[in-house]
């Protein structure tokens, strides 16, 4: 289902991307595949995610068997007095495979495992949503500034024209000089605005560059027939619903809940009796001569 949700996202990433102006310049579509590679912060909620994965996989290894080997070996050596009798290596073997039948404190893990995976799934799901907003607003916050700051260019050199016409009539006489200073005090308010303007494009192309962990390419810009349809359903109401039944965070805080409830109940069910069936196996091999002799004596 997660998966279901950000395929539908994605198509409507490349709708958007399709109503962009298509140039050599790069599109929304090209931009939020660059996050999902350099992206700092997706990085990390994506190596967050790799490690919840393997909550469910620890929760299980303790329901599964358990197999230990071991073994030895030593020299061994026979003497009387000075004299060696016999000398060989001996070798011993075990092995054992323990497999859990009862144990209720471990199936309870398991389950607090499954679910911190699958609430683990579901944040790094609402990751990937909160970057293709930060993408999205990104990009067109850079468009907005962009257009911003030409029109106040071209305000700067609109007033700067009517800047100059005051200053011809007033050398004429046909303008006071008052009309001449709030001109010009108009003109300096424009600039100040053209500065503003400048500001906030730089300061949004570090923005958008801190996402895609490089330098800003060249954005295309939205086509001037971009189709705006309205919402689906129509109701707010229901929209209110779809968000409680499908919201990322809140799958999370409830499977956090689960695996909390889980963790809770493994740690009563630890005194409870534990049933496992236990085989054992042992060898011993060694290479041991023998020795034998008598003394004749004859009188």
């Amino acid at each position: 289902m997660i998966k279901t949700k950000l395929q539908k996202l994605l198509v409507i990433f490349s709708i958007v991307g399709l109503s962009i102006s298509q140039t050599w310049a790069e599109d929304l579509k090209d931009i939020y595949e660059l996050a999902l590679i350099n992206d700092p912060t997706f990085k990390a909620a994506e190596a967050s995610f790799r490690a919840g994965k393997e909550y469910k996989v620890q929760g299980r290894a303790g329901l599964l068997p358990t197999l230990s080997i071991s073994g030895s070996t030593g020299w061994n050596e026979y003497r009387l007095e000075e004299t060696l009798l016999d000398e060989y290596n001996s070798n011993n073997y075990s092995g054992s495979l323990q497999q859990p039948l009862f144990r209720l404190d471990r199936w309870f893990q398991f389950r607090q495992g499954k679910a911190l995976t699958q609430s683990a799934t579901a944040e790094f799901a609402y990751q990937q949503q909160e970057t293709m907003i930060r993408v999205a607003t990104s990009y067109f916050d850079v468009l907005y500034a962009k257009d911003s700051l030409s029109a106040a260019k071209a305000e700067v050199e609109a007033i700067g024209r009517q800047r100059d016409q005051a200053k011809k009539r007033f050398d004429v006489g046909l303008a006071s000089i008052t009309e001449v200073q709030d001109t010009q005090a108009a003109y300096d308010l424009s600039v100040v605005g053209r500065i503003t303007r400048e500001a906030q494009l730089d300061s949004s192309r570090e923005a958008l560059s801190a996402i895609i962990g490089g330098d800003l390419p060249l954005l295309s810009p939205l086509k001037d027939e971009y189709p705006t349809p309205p919402p689906d359903p129509i109701d707010r109401e229901q929209w209110v619903k779809i968000g409680l039944a499908n919201n990322f965070q809140l799958k999370a805080a409830h499977l956090n809940t689960t695996a909390a409830k889980s963790s809770a109940r493994a740690s009563g069910s630890a005194h409870l009796p534990k049933i496992d069936i236990v085989g054992r196996v042992t060898k011993s091999t060694s290479r041991q001569g023998k020795f034998g002799g008598f003394i004749q004596n004859p009188l």
